[in-house]
């Protein structure tokens, strides 16, 4: 196990901003939320379709079910994937460490 250390003071009191997976996994569900209920709501007309065979209510209450679970799949999905993103740019790109003892932020460099 590594711990990381402060490169300014040597202190292991370290925070993680974690800025672009925090962004990337909240933009990342609401694309993902709605991708899925236009997916849902273009698959409508034919959950309507079939639907009618159960009634009006059958099509109406299949038709916002899809919708919603087609919103929620896309943003479950869509947060893992944009968190995943936002973590390699902290890591990578973004001074995502903080010194607790000293407030000197930096990289993480991992081998």
């Amino acid at each position: 196990m590594t711990f990381l250390q402060c490169p300014q003071c040597q202190s292991t009191r370290i925070k993680t901003k974690n800025t672009a997976k925090k962004a990337g996994g909240t933009l990342g569900a609401l694309a993902g939320a709605a991708s899925g209920a236009a997916g849902a709501l273009r698959g409508a007309s034919l959950g309507l379709a079939v639907g009618t065979l159960a009634g009006p209510a059958g099509s109406l209450f299949g038709t916002i079910a899809g919708a919603t679970l087609g919103a929620l799949f896309g943003a479950a999905f869509g947060c893992e994937i944009g968190a995943a993103v936002g973590e390699v740019v902290d890591r990578n790109i973004l001074d995502n460490c903080c010194c607790s003892d000293c407030g000197h932020t930096f990289s993480e460099k991992r081998p």
